[in-house]
């Protein structure tokens, strides 16, 4: 049985249609996954650090008080949080300065600087290096009105002649004091240099 012309027209024409109706059908349908996957990203990938209110790289900060320098601090990165009112950096440096224009140079992982007291929590893998030694530890902070940095885990102090560990400790940077608490520990070493 053969098929007329008008026949063979409407079946193709059908076919069409139906192809035309499955492709946009297609492109819809991956449009919309594509549109509900890409709304839904951003809430996926958030981190703590995206609610920052301004991020920076390569940063250089410096407190003064009644003009002296009281400290220096640059950082790879910092994060700006305006409604906790403090700056997180991140891998610092920070120059503190003694009297007599020396300086006590301590590196650590991150630092957070509360803004309305210039105090700072200082942590991970921290090494402060002096003339007088190398202190060593993961958490300290520093106490802006009294300029001093506290230390409330183990730390480590060693120097040519000595090493001390203690559970924590002060240092009074005016007065370049510092105290030992809690299962101080010590050693002097004769003859090394």
């Amino acid at each position: 049985m053969a098929l007329s012309a008008k026949e063979k027209t409407s079946r193709l024409n059908s076919l069409i249609g139906m192809l035309l109706f499955f492709s946009l059908a297609g492109v819809t349908g991956v449009y919309l996954v594509n549109r509900t996957q890409t709304a839904t990203q951003p809430e996926k990938a958030e981190t703590p650090q995206s609610e920052a209110t301004l991020s920076i790289k390569k940063v250089h900060h410096k407190a003064t008080k009644n003009g002296l320098k009281q400290w220096d601090l640059t950082a790879d990165t910092a994060d700006y949080y305006k409604d906790k009112n403090e700056i997180r950096f991140h891998q610092i440096k920070v120059l503190f300065f003694l009297k007599n224009e020396e300086s006590i140079t301590l590196t650590a992982d991150q630092s957070t600087l509360y803004t309305e007291s210039n105090d700072m929590h200082i942590s991970g893998d921290i090494v402060a290096i002096s003339e007088n030694g190398t202190l060593k530890t993961e958490t300290l902070q520093y106490t802006d009105n009294q300029h001093i940095i506290t230390g409330n885990m183990p730390v480590e102090l060693s120097g040519e002649t000595f090493k001390i560990d203690a559970d924590s400790m002060v240092l009074h940077l005016d007065t370049k004091r510092t105290e030992f608490l809690g299962n101080v520990k010590g050693e002097f070493i004769e003859g090394r240099k």
